[in-house]
């Protein structure tokens, strides 16, 4: 079933350092305003999430 996730979802990169997070977002998703912190080893910087 986590194929089939991957496969129709797509996955949040880190502006900064190019991290794929393990966030998943529909093509129909909207959002502004959501915040987050890196989870790469190295850069831990935060950033908006805007679809």
């Amino acid at each position: 079933m986590m194929e089939k996730v991957k496969k129709m979802k797509s996955k949040i990169k880190c502006p900064h350092c190019g991290y794929e997070m393990p966030l998943y977002y529909d093509e129909k998703s909207k959002c502004e305003g959501v915040f987050v912190f890196c989870k790469a080893r190295n850069c831990k910087k935060q950033f908006e999430i805007k679809l």
